[in-house]
């Protein structure tokens, strides 16, 4: 049971147990955001830094805004090293970047003592991303498969490979590019919606036939194929 006394506490008077009551919150609310994250993703694979990310960002926030407490000068610096984080961070996926801010919001409202906000906002929103999770049109979003190869550092490599792609794939999008061999080869990662899921060896065969094609792995969610 929450302690009144300590809700209604301001950021003028804090004490330690204020401070530690806060921060131990929002690690709860970090962790409880996360593991929905874990239990709803559609992919086949997520981001391990990304879950931390998410576990510690309410717990960074809530520190952040007790130690800004009524200052607008500390206040201006803080958005600025957001600012700082989140044009050198790349957040692809909206969804993770709703997920992301859900953390952020909640250890902003504990880092103002707003607990009682900060509860309510986190249980609906991880029943809310549940009841969406489990709809129809949320459901048909799973990816089924991943696929890696290496292909030269050209743009009519990746064209072909999207050619492929499209003729096996319901849909696709690209988890990783890197460069390898010095910048005159490219390291790919797809993730698939297979249209049909015999078709394995007919993707491989046809991405093999791509002259600078290297490497080619295709893992489905129960065995993986590679040639």
């Amino acid at each position: 049971m929450l302690d009144h006394t300590v809700i209604k506490s301001t950021l003028l008077n804090a004490s330690l147990i204020d401070i530690l009551y806060a921060c131990m919150l929002a690690f709860l609310f970090g962790v409880t955001i996360a593991l929905t994250y874990v239990r709803t993703f559609s992919g086949l694979t997520y981001s391990r830094a990304f879950i931390q990310a998410v576990i510690f960002a309410p717990l960074l926030t809530s520190v952040a805004m007790q130690a800004i407490g009524d200052s607008m000068a500390r206040g201006l610096g803080m958005m600025g090293a957001f600012s700082l984080l989140r044009f050198r961070t790349n957040i692809k996926d909206s969804r993770d970047m709703m997920f992301m801010f859900a953390a952020l919001a909640s250890g902003l409202a504990c880092g103002v003592y707003a607990y009682q906000i900060a509860l309510v906002a986190v249980v609906f929103f991880c029943l809310a991303v549940f009841v969406v999770h489990n709809i129809p049109f949320s459901v048909e979003a799973d990816y089924d498969a991943v696929l890696r190869l290496q292909v030269a550092n050209l743009p009519e490599s990746q064209k072909l490979i999207d050619l492929v792609l499209a003729r096996y794939a319901r849909r696709f999008s690209i988890l990783s590019l890197k460069d390898a061999a010095q910048g005159q080869r490219l390291d790919l990662s797809y993730q698939l919606r297979m249209k049909d899921s015999g078709s394995q060896s007919l993707i491989i065969s046809d991405l093999s036939k791509i002259n600078s094609a290297r490497d080619i792995h295709l893992f489905m969610q129960d065995k993986a194929h590679e040639v």
